[in-house]
């Protein structure tokens, strides 16, 4: 009698051992809807580290004993728990639809017109630009109309010339007094005075004028009145190939109400070698200076005088057939604005 008990105790034991062991169970996801396979759902055995993840059929392996528990889920299906009863399972998933919150982008078109505003950082030019122009060299959609080193201008999109209506600072213009365009208004402005570079389209024809192909927007630094006193910077660089010489200098000095600002450049360039070693004429010298005096009565008003002087000589155009023995010009500004006028007007700004 004692001998028939341990025997069944053995084979209840034995039976438990062979039960427990672990065993590549195989299964399928899928939809409970519409029966298709689900990907990358991550199965878990309950308890343990262990976890596989389905295939594009929806299928998986993983090694579980019978009883053990699984814990499917998926980003997009409510988690489910299954016991596995055999080797071979299917397991389907309900569906969870997902509630995004409502995304509302709002912007005011009379503030921020630029459909593109690319910003202008000098510090990691490699070359120092030769005009305004060059400035344009590294922007998607355009391309530079070259009559060599001095006089350069953008083209945008096959738009050039007076297709596209550039100007400086939102209003101010220079317009070209020769028909083979050896004075574009990129030439008579300093580049290290740009701070960005807006690309605008649209109905706006009454603030910047008549346009066709864009309206490009050189808009210059503006006066950093919340550092008080005197400051300035100076810079200066020379290339080999032409022996170019350039520099830049900038003086400020801001009060509680009154800021005045003063830049200048001096260039020198000679003619450069191509890569076949061929000398192309293209050298020129220019000075320009730029001033710029703000006055504030109060935190909501600001005055603003500008004017700007430049002066180019013995120019050398490669790709014109004559060149230019000077090129000077001036530009004038003068800007009013005030904010917070009432509840309806939020700005009211002149410009001339």
């Amino acid at each position: 009698m004692i001998k028939n008990i341990m025997l069944i105790v053995s084979f209840v034991l034995s039976s438990s051992v062979i039960f427990a062991q672990k065993i590549p169970v195989k299964g399928v996801v899928l939809d409970v809807k519409t029966t298709y396979p689900i990907e990358n759902c991550t199965i878990r055995l309950k308890g343990t580290n262990t976890f596989t993840v389905s295939n594009a059929e929806g299928k998986f392996t993983i090694q579980a004993a019978i009883n053990d528990v699984l814990i499917i889920s998926h980003l997009n299906y409510k988690e489910t728990i299954v016991t596995i009863k055999r080797r071979n399972t299917k397991i389907y998933l309900n569906p969870v639809p997902i509630n995004l919150e409502d995304i509302v982008v709002r912007a005011n078109v009379l503030r921020d017109i630029s459909q593109s505003s690319v910003v202008v950082d000098d510090i990691k030019m490699t070359t120092k630009p030769r005009n305004v122009g060059d400035l344009f060299r590294d922007i998607k959609g355009f391309g530079i109309q070259k009559r060599g080193a001095y006089a350069s201008e953008p083209v945008f999109r096959a738009f050039k010339y007076e297709q596209l209506n550039v100007q400086y600072d939102g209003g101010m213009k220079v317009l070209n007094a020769c028909p083979n365009r050896m004075d574009p208004i990129t030439t008579h402005v300093i580049p290290e005075e740009i701070a960005k570079i807006e690309i605008v389209k649209g109905p706006f024809t009454v603030r910047f004028g008549q346009n066709f192909g864009g309206i490009i927007n050189l808009v210059t630094k503006k006066v950093a009145t919340d550092k008080k006193g005197v400051s300035g910077s100076v810079a200066a660089g020379y290339e080999l190939n032409g022996e170019n010489l350039s520099t830049h200098g900038n003086l400020k000095y801001v009060t509680g109400k009154f800021d005045i600002s003063v830049d200048g450049e001096y260039r020198d360039y000679g003619n450069y070698d191509d890569g076949n070693g061929i000398e192309v004429p293209s050298s020129f010298r220019t000075t320009d200076y730029s001033v710029k005096m703000g006055y504030a009565p109060t935190g909501k008003q600001r005055l603003q005088v500008s004017w700007r002087q430049s002066f180019g000589r013995d120019i050398k155009h490669a790709g014109l057939p004559m060149d230019s023995p000077y090129d000077d010009s001036y530009l004038a500004g003068l800007d009013y604005k005030i904010t917070d006028v009432s509840d309806k007007i939020s700005s009211f700004s002149i410009k001339g």
